[in-house]
Order: structure tokens, then sequence, then C-alpha cells
């Protein structure tokens, strides 16, 4: 019988090839034979995994204002995502996601915001796409404002 062995489920299995804890695969590749027959390698990368529950933290500020610390949104899987820093992906970034951000908070303006290099996970406000790299760019915190 093809594919069959004697192990039980679990025992034999790789030692390698697994996300570090806290992380999800983001991606898995699989090479085979021309045929199809056999596989001849498989790659696979890891990713922070998102979290259920919010990290961010809101602030009552002077005049009105609300500062967000490590501002998040919430995407369709209900997961809490670390908001990217622009608005489209790779396009119109600082001013116009943090613009947006304050906007679905029901505030008037962005009043001021910090960058976050090398977030990690990033969601982008515009479509919920998500950066998936080490090396994508978040906020550290945005501060709203009602309108002047």
């Amino acid at each position: 019988m093809a594919g069959n062995n004697n192990l039980r489920r679990g025992a034999g299995g790789p030692t390698v090839g697994k996300c570090p804890v806290n992380e999800l695969v983001t991606s898995l590749s699989v090479w085979t034979t021309l045929d199809g027959a056999f596989v001849t390698d498989v790659s696979m990368r890891c990713a922070s995994a998102p979290r259920t529950f919010s990290a961010m933290t809101r602030q009552a500020g002077p005049n009105g204002t609300v500062n967000f610390t490590s501002p998040e949104l919430k995407v369709r899987s209900g997961d809490m995502v670390r908001l990217d820093w622009c608005h489209e992906w790779a396009a119109n970034c600082g001013e116009a996601a943090a613009r947006a951000f304050c906007a679905a908070k029901g505030m008037a303006r962005a009043v001021s915001f910090t960058g976050k290099p090398n977030a990690g996970l990033t969601v982008v406000i515009s479509d919920q796409r998500i950066c998936n790299s080490t090396d994508c760019m978040g906020f550290a915190n945005i501060v709203c404002g009602p309108a002047q």
C-alpha cells in the first residue's frame, strides 16, 4: 500500500520546520518531481500571529484629543492587527492613514502621529490588506482631535 508506514500519528514527525510560539504559517510552497509523484522540497514562512484582544490603549488629552497608542483595527477574522503606515498598499502613507483612522474612531482630524518601523504584521486601512513581513511600518501612536 503506497504511503503506508507503521508509525503512530505524530511519531517520527519533523523536528524542524515548525513556527515559533506565537507565530503562524503565512505561506507554504511545495516542489514536486515533474511527474508529480514525489515531493522534492517544502518551504514555509512564519509571521506573528494576530491577537483576538487589543494591545491598543486610548487616553483622553486636552481640548478633546485622544491619544491611541499602538493603534489597531479589527480585521474580518475578528483579530486585532496593528494599523499599517499607509492608507493604500505602499501609497498615501503617514498622514492619510492617520486621518482615516481618526475618522473611523469618530474624530475629525489627526493632530499628530508617530511611526513604528519593523512593526511586523499590519493592516492597511483602505482594504484590510495584510502586510506580514518583519519590515512592515506601522504607527506607534496617533493623536486624534475634534474639528478646529
